[in-house]
């Protein structure tokens, strides 16, 4: 069980099945993409041609900021506003998928990018099934 689980399961809010498992896979798929999002615009600044990846740097470090402050937001269960969640939500979908593009293209090349670009596709996976269960909120 994994943290996040832990606090959805500890929190008197209830959250019924199947959103609860949705929730808590996008969760974990928002903080480990900001890792690796993290982890790669650090990589990126240490390659000897740091200034071919400026715009690899820019994406991943807004992708971790975007992927952090969603998994803060989607482990608030008391009161959401629904129409904000989704609202939040999309805007991750459209920064991690933008962001996988990016590392796809410099992949062959950096593995930390083939690595960033995998975690953003398992996010907005993640993220995409959460989306779905909410929009009939």
């Amino acid at each position: 069980m994994s943290f996040a689980e832990g606090m959805i399961n500890s929190n008197p809010v209830a959250v019924s099945e199947p959103k609860k498992s949705e929730l808590v896979s996008a969760i974990n798929a928002c903080i480990d993409c900001g890792q690796a999002c993290t982890s790669c615009s650090d990589a990126c600044l240490a390659e000897e041609n740091v200034l071919t990846l400026r715009g690899v740097i820019r994406t991943t470090a807004d992708s971790a900021d975007m992927c952090t402050a969603t998994a803060k937001i989607l482990s608030r269960l008391n009161h959401p506003k629904w129409n904000v969640l989704r609202a939040v939500v999309d805007a991750c979908i459209t920064q991690v998928r933008v962001c996988g593009a990016e590392c796809n293209e410099h992949s062959r090349m950096h593995e930390h990018c083939a690595v960033c670009a995998q975690s953003c596709r398992s996010a907005e996976k993640a993220l995409q099934s959460y989306r779905t269960l909410i929009e009939e909120r």
